[in-house]
Parts: structure tokens; sequence; C-alpha cells
């Protein structure tokens, strides 16, 4: 694999752009899904929980921040737009008030109401 990383390889005509091997700038993409981000930025298993009965329309995504405007939130729920709908400063928060109100009821009938 070593081998591999220090060969340069040709890239097909026009398939770099530029970008290849930065980091992407911020973009909107629009993926026509219209569904929502629920950060879980504290591993937090029972924001998870909370979530789950939204889990057709809202991805949760576990991980944790490299600084910027995210640093000490233990959790952010993003709108398919990329607002943002809802944050918990600490583990525990519970999303579900948020979620309703821009995702509608939960469709699992094992998710916290």
């Amino acid at each position: 694999m070593e081998e591999v990383a220090r060969t340069p390889r040709a890239l097909p005509a026009g398939a770099d752009r530029g970008v290849v091997g930065r980091r992407l700038p911020p973009v909107e993409v629009g993926t026509g899904r219209g569904r929502g981000v629920l950060l879980d930025l504290a591993d937090d298993a029972g924001l998870r929980r909370a979530a789950a009965g939204w889990a057709d329309r809202v991805d949760v995504v576990t991980g944790a921040p490299a600084g910027g405007p995210l640093t000490g939130l233990a959790a952010v729920l993003v709108r398919p737009d990329g607002h943002v709908a809802w944050v918990a400063e600490a583990p525990g928060g519970d999303p579900g008030e948020a979620l309703r109100r821009w995702f509608g009821a939960p469709h699992n009938s094992n998710a916290e109401v």
C-alpha cells in the first residue's frame, strides 16, 4: 500500500478539477431526499433511541467536532435545508419536540414520545 501512495498516477482528463487531495469547502448539495441530520456529538445512546422513530426521515451521525462552532455541543439537529433546528449543550437532551415539529410524528411505535 505504501508503494501505491508514493506512485503518482495520471487521472483521466478533467477528473481532478483542482479538488482531489483538498478539503471540500462548505457547499450546498441538494439530494432531493429531504432528510434531516441529527449530529450525536457526545456518543449518546439515549439520543439515538429518542430519534429512532424518525429513522425514515432523519439520519443520525455520531462523531466529534474538530473545532469550530459545534465545539461544546452534545447534539445538533439539522433540517434538510441546512438550518439548525435544535441543539443540546449536554448529553441527555431530548430532540423529540423539534423532531415532531420539523419531521412529523414518529413512525416507529418504540420511539419515545
